[in-house]
């Protein structure tokens, strides 16, 4: 671990250690073969073997981009803006790698960023958005400045692709843009390259094979070592070793294993799914549960909006499982790639593994995310390895909110202002260190995903004991005793008999609301 004193920004370091962050998208922190032997990550097992490792690693917000943004800045998504998918980061905001470009370090992005919208369904958007109030509360950059993440700027050979250096503080940037089969970016001009139309391998209609049970499971057509996840591994493994002094930041950052699962060549057939349990929460008769987890429940075996949460059956739970495991397997192949390059171009080297969110993957009957807070969607994997680092395991509290600030540490950079988390270096140095009692968790949706009659706003309060989660527009919500119910099987919100537990943690969550308030403004005056 990096002892030396903060440096001012503009003072290169040469002992600066480099910094590998890898994050896969949409991944449970179970999902690996430290944890369940389905999973074939011997890389990542490898990694973690001499790691310190975060067992209860919770996000800021269970969806891509807020959690996202929340990873860059070290601000919770109400206070940077990125409150849901849809919102792009304010590409003047402060981010922790632009504080390591100004200090010296090569900065770099390979795969998915997600800060900006990838064009996604404009059209949804439009209509459930009054547009005939002025456009926003304070003014915004110029037309344009949020574009560099739309896939269609892409499908032009000819246009403009070349990323703006400094780009949210990168110096370097080649984007994989969306998931599974439909990919874009720089990834589909290399597949041009390559001789390859992205067109042609993209999306249901060109996929090889389709699950009859569920659309979101398919073979593309595209042989493996063209998927992304080993381009997203190649490119990054070029940008470690490049011929320059300088100590180097990089983001690897993986567009699977969020759906659609589509494990390419291969690797499609290559688990029986039949094999595969659900888990015992599988089962969960959500007699206690919100009303739309119920409604859920009712509609089993059915998925309105492809990005929406739903109840699979068996079946698919299973099918979609053995194709995850495909794909996670094709990430931890990428990943050693990377870690080989990071080991032939010497040491002092950190590398931080992480996802942005987790997935229901059948816990309590559900799949995906979006309106639920259960561990499933809420816990990720974090490992931290390198020098001076202790190799453990922790069961501490820590948040995505904490890793800006952690790895602004570790590169000997000053933090800056208007950051919310705390620097677990202390728990690198001793598992048993606490830097935090709780997590707060935000979501915020567009649409009225529970049914209260109004866009979705969920708080959550995470402790070492409990788990409790209000809805706005209603006076019933979820508390779970942890300590009894690892599961979440018994929601307590009701129980009259929890009533001091639910009061007690109430108070913790109106006491993180107030303490996650922006503060970033600074006053010059007392006026």
């Amino acid at each position: 671990m990096n002892e030396h004193q903060p440096t001012k920004r503009g003072e290169p370091d040469s002992t600066r250690p480099n910094i590998v962050l890898i994050v896969t998208d949409q991944h449970r922190r179970d999902h690996l073969g430290r944890l369940d032997e389905r999973f074939v990550t011997p890389h990542l097992d490898r990694l973690a073997e001499k790691a310190m490792v975060f067992e209860r690693a919770v996000v800021a917000n269970p969806i891509c981009m807020p959690n996202r943004a929340t990873l860059a800045t070290g601000r919770m998504p109400s206070v940077h803006g990125t409150r849901f998918n849809g919102l792009p980061l304010d590409d003047r905001a402060t981010t922790f790698m632009q504080s390591l470009a100004d200090a010296g370090y090569r900065t770099g992005l390979i795969g998915k960023l997600h800060l900006q919208n990838m064009g996604d369904h404009p059209e949804i958007a439009a209509a459930v958005v009054d547009r005939t109030l002025r456009n926003d509360a304070v003014s915004m950059p110029p037309t344009g400045w949020d574009s560099w993440e739309l896939k269609t700027r892409y499908d032009d050979p000819n246009g403009e692709h070349d990323i703006v250096p400094g780009w949210y503080g990168f110096e370097h940037a080649e984007l994989a843009i969306d998931h599974g089969d439909v990919v874009g970016g720089h990834y589909a001009l290399w597949l041009r390259d390559q001789g390859v139309d992205p067109e042609a391998i993209r999306g249901q209609a060109h996929a090889l094979v389709t699950d009859e049970t569920w659309s979101e499971i398919r073979q593309p057509a595209v042989n493996t070592d063209l998927y992304h996840s080993a381009w997203v591994g190649k490119r990054s493994a070029a940008f470690i070793e490049a011929d320059d002094p300088r100590p180097y930041f990089i983001q690897v950052s993986f567009p699977d294993p969020h759906h659609p699962f589509t494990p390419p060549g291969d690797r499609y057939h290559r688990y029986d799914h039949r094999s595969l349990e659900p888990p015992k929460s599988f089962y969960d008769s959500h007699v206690s549960s919100m009303p739309h987890l119920q409604r859920l429940t009712e509609k089993r075996g059915h998925q309105g909006f492809h990005l929406s949460a739903f109840a699979p059956t068996v079946e698919q739970y299973q099918r979609a499982l053995a194709a995850e495991i495909a794909t996670i397997e094709l990430i931890d192949e990428a990943v050693g790639e990377v870690l080989a390059a990071v080991e032939r171009a010497g040491d002092n080297t950190i590398v931080i593994f992480t996802s942005d969110h987790g997935d229901m993957f059948g816990d309590h009957g559900l799949m995906l995310k979006t309106a639920m807070h259960y561990r499933a969607v809420l816990e990720v994997p974090l490992f931290i390895a390198g020098p001076g680092i202790t190799q453990g395991r922790s069961h501490s509290l820590v948040s995505t909110l904490d890793l800006a600030q952690t790895i602004c540490a570790l590169a000997g950079v000053e933090p800056f202002w208007g950051m919310q988390g705390h620097d677990l270096t202390p728990i690198l140095r001793e598992p048993a260190a606490q830097v935090r009692d709780h997590v707060l968790v935000e979501e915020d949706q567009l649409f009225d995903l529970a049914g209260l009659g109004q866009p979705l706003r969920m708080r959550t309060i995470v402790t070492r004991d409990t788990r409790l989660t209000r809805y706005a527009g209603s006076s019933s919500g979820e508390l779970y005793d942890l300590t009894v119910d690892p599961e979440e099987m018994h929601n307590l919100d009701a129980d009259p008999d929890s009533a001091a537990l639910r009061a007690t943690t109430m108070e913790q969550l109106a006491d993180s609301l107030a303490d996650h308030a922006d503060r970033d403004r600074r006053p010059a005056f007392m006026a």
